[in-house]
């Protein structure tokens, strides 16, 4: 701020001066209330915008949205900044030994149910086959019977 030769305590003062009451986070802004009203009042209605280090910012913008967006702009951040502007790293998404975990947890997941899968089909197929065997047997034993009966019919005396 020293390089554009502009006083922190005026822009305080201005900003401090634009709200009515309260803290500023709570409060309404009087320019921007004034400029809003109008806009109502004489064309479309947009949310209002703010042009920081040629961005610009709009929707509906608190000053601490807006302060901490100036703050953002310092290479060194001035004293009065201190507790306004976070230290946050920027959220890259899941970590490559994140997203191989959960691979390895998917495949371990699906290998424990394949082993599940074919343990109760093999239990399945033994005792379809124990069912067709003890069928089988049972059949071929009535038709012995059903064979030594018609014998004993044909041949009574014997």
């Amino acid at each position: 701020m020293e390089e554009i030769e502009v006083k922190f305590e005026d822009i305080e003062s201005c900003v401090g001066d634009s709200f009515s009451g309260g803290s500023r986070s709570s409060s309404e802004n009087t320019i921007l209330a004034k400029e809003a009203k109008e806009w109502k009042n004489n064309g479309p209605s947009f949310h209002p915008a703010v042009v920081i280090n040629n961005e610009a910012y709009r929707g509906f913008l608190s000053a601490d949205n807006v302060f901490e967006a100036i703050c953002q702009g310092f290479k060194k951040h001035p004293s009065e900044c201190k507790g306004v502007v976070g230290d946050s790293q920027d959220y890259n998404g899941i970590s490559t030994e994140m997203m191989i975990l959960i691979v390895v947890g998917i495949l371990a997941c699906n290998l424990v149910l394949l082993i599940l899968y074919r343990r109760y089909y093999k239990q399945e197929m033994q005792n379809d086959v124990r069912m067709a065997a003890h069928s089988a047997v049972s059949q071929y034993f009535a038709i012995q019977n059903n064979d030594k009966e018609q014998m004993n019919l044909k041949a009574p005396g014997i």
